[in-house]
């Protein structure tokens, strides 16, 4: 058998260590290529809304397009709100199950979450109500086609948002493991 007190037993553990480490290394560059990539189709799609803004403003009264464009912040504002809502929601869920002792303060953040989240689904609501005024508006004044790319814009500016939102999740959690793991290795070597 392997004798406990020789180096092969901590060779073989810093050997998996550096295969992690490189495996996360490998994961953190993929994902910021996504980024990359989501970052770049964010732009494209703001070209075809400002396109399409451009196109609505030659036709219709300055408050009419006017509220257009507060119509798309809005879908951008109310779905980081609700992706920022939700994440901390999960959070909060989360160190509740871990952390008995602090169990008040998180359940009142938690409650607070909750009322936050109902209300930023009202305004969610609203602002789909609203939604469907300015399709018409679009209906009204510019080419089928042009409708169609409003409706590709808006679920792409919802669904761009989502997506960068995740990566980012997702690369900070990545980095943070490869942090814990480069102190393991760092401590393990002293």
């Amino acid at each position: 058998g392997i004798d406990p007190f020789t180096e092969e037993p901590t060779n073989l553990i810093k050997q998996k260590m550096d295969e992690l480490i490189k495996h996360l290394n490998q994961k953190i560059v993929s994902l910021k290529r996504e980024q990359q990539t989501i970052s770049e189709e964010c732009s494209a799609n703001d070209r075809l809304g400002q396109d399409l803004f451009a196109k609505l403003a030659e036709k219709v009264r300055p408050s009419e397009a006017s509220k257009f464009r507060t119509h798309v912040d809005a879908v951008g504002n109310i779905t980081s709100l609700l992706l920022s809502l939700s994440e901390r929601l999960a959070q909060t869920e989360s160190s509740l199950e871990t952390r008995q002792q602090e169990r008040g303060a998180l359940e009142s953040k938690r409650d607070l979450l909750y009322e936050q989240m109902e209300e930023a689904q009202r305004l969610k609501s609203d602002i789909e109500r609203r939604g469907v005024s300015i399709a018409g508006l679009l209906a009204k004044n510019l080419s089928a086609d042009m409708c169609a790319d409003y409706d590709y814009f808006i679920n792409m500016k919802a669904k761009l948002i989502a997506d960068a939102r995740d990566l980012a999740v997702r690369i900070k959690g990545s980095e943070e493991q490869l942090s814990s793991l480069s102190d393991a290795l760092v401590q393990s070597d002293c």
